[in-house]
């Protein structure tokens, strides 16, 4: 009903549920999926999927956005072109411009035909160095604990990292969009 609401409104909505189905699965011998939705394997994740996107679709919803979050080596679990909007990649620890943009473009070779963002990211490469290494992210979503408070010390997205960020002419600000009204 909530999601009804908003599409009443004019608002998409993106939406990414599911993400790292894959977990460990493919990293190492006995690796697990770290969440419920991917614990019984590829198939019943993409049957799981595909039952979620037709019950919105037979609801009537149609403003969500779909995002699939891979692991790069994960495609047994991608539930197919007519399925996913946008590709999305789950990125930690990595603060190389240089290793962030090759994770792009392994996303990028694998699904050309979709928009990929930086779904869920901390402590990576400035925005600056990443996108002069050429990781053309569609969108990025900083991780934060929910009792932070303060970008001062923040652990995956600090107050020079988003003054970066905010301050690139590729990104764009709610200002620069056009009123929907």
């Amino acid at each position: 009903s909530y999601l009804k609401l908003l599409q009443d409104k004019s608002i998409p909505v993106i939406w990414r549920p599911l993400h790292e189905a894959a977990g460990n699965i493919y990293e190492f011998k006995g690796g697990l999926a770290w969440f419920w939705w991917g614990y019984n394997g590829a198939e019943t994740y993409k049957k799981l999927w595909r039952y979620m996107f037709n019950f919105f679709k037979d609801k009537g919803i149609n403003n969500l956005i779909w995002v699939w979050t891979t692991q790069t080596k994960d495609v047994d679990f991608y539930p197919g072109d007519d399925y996913v909007d946008i590709i999305g990649r789950d990125i930690y620890n990595q603060t190389s411009g240089v290793d962030n943009a090759a994770q792009y473009q392994l996303i990028l070779n694998s699904y050309q035909q979709k928009m990929i963002a930086l779904s869920e990211c901390g402590n990576v490469a400035k925005f600056s160095e990443q996108w002069n290494t050429n990781a053309r992210w569609a969108f990025f979503m900083p991780w934060y604990q929910y009792n932070a408070t303060t970008l001062m010390g923040h652990q995956h997205a600090d107050e020079d990292w988003w003054k970066d960020a905010m301050s690139q002419d590729f990104v764009l600000h709610r200002g620069d969009l056009p009123s929907l009204k």
